[in-house]
């Protein structure tokens, strides 16, 4: 088996952002001579029909314990290095994105940019899953996180924020534990995409100072797209736009 395995996943009918944005992954992993592994809705065959029942419509949730299920398998079935990263990521500086994993565990580092009651953009550092990277050192860790990632979702009711076992979770035990985390790839707030689309911003400035020289590639937020989120109508159209900035 190939030393480094990348993995992704997402629905059949993806937005033709997601697939622009999966054909960038795959081109940076052939480069690095990275095996490559793509899965549809069968992803969720990894995970048991609880969790796909406990998380109901929120499919995040239950795609956020398989990934680990994945990765999971692939360690016991011989890779050395197990590399995530989710459908909707656009590499933009392929050259900068490192998949070092001190202690066999690296997980995301989040800038998120939004602005406060007052209107003014303010700064949220968290820890995201949307990038994970995971070797055999790092397999108490993984086994840890899957385990109580499915026991708050068991657990958790209807009202609960999709992403509860991921970002929130993480950043939690992040707080305690301080996981390795990786600044390449950074999420890409409705502002942040606003600001990219019309050439820059203080969003995309704020952002961008946060990371500094390790942002490689940006997750488009495709989640939200048809929603009007912090002023902004995310359209693929103004994905597009933005990644045709981030490209030039």
């Amino acid at each position: 088996m190939t030393s480094t395995i990348i993995i992704q996943s997402n629905a059949t009918a993806a937005p033709g952002i997601v697939t622009r944005a999966t054909e960038t992954v795959r081109a940076w992993a052939d480069q690095n001579g990275f095996d490559y592994r793509f899965r549809n809705d069968d992803l969720f065959d990894l995970v048991p029909a609880q969790v796909i029942d406990a998380a109901g419509p929120r499919k995040q949730m239950a795609a956020d314990i398989a990934r680990l299920a994945w990765i999971q398998h692939l360690l016991d079935a011989g890779a050395d290095k197990v590399v995530w990263l989710d459908a909707d990521i656009y590499v933009f500086r392929p050259g900068r994105l490192s998949v070092d994993a001190p202690a066999g565990v690296t997980f995301g580092r989040e800038h998120w940019v939004q602005p406060d009651k007052t209107g003014r953009l303010k700064l949220f550092n968290n820890v995201h899953n949307a990038f994970l990277v995971f070797t055999p050192d790092g397999r108490t860790t993984l086994d840890f996180y899957r385990e109580q990632a499915e026991r708050i979702l068991l657990r958790a009711g209807p009202d609960v924020p999709p992403q509860l076992v991921g970002p929130k979770l993480l950043t939690a035990l992040n707080n305690v534990v301080g996981f390795p985390l990786n600044g390449g790839v950074g999420m890409a707030s409705p502002r942040v995409i606003d600001d990219l689309a019309n050439g820059g911003g203080a969003a995309w400035e704020l952002m961008l100072a946060a990371h500094g020289d390790d942002l490689a590639a940006l997750n488009l937020s495709t989640s939200l797209l048809e929603t009007t989120t912090d002023g902004i109508e995310v359209t693929e159209a103004l994905l597009e736009k933005a990644v045709g900035n981030l490209s030039a």
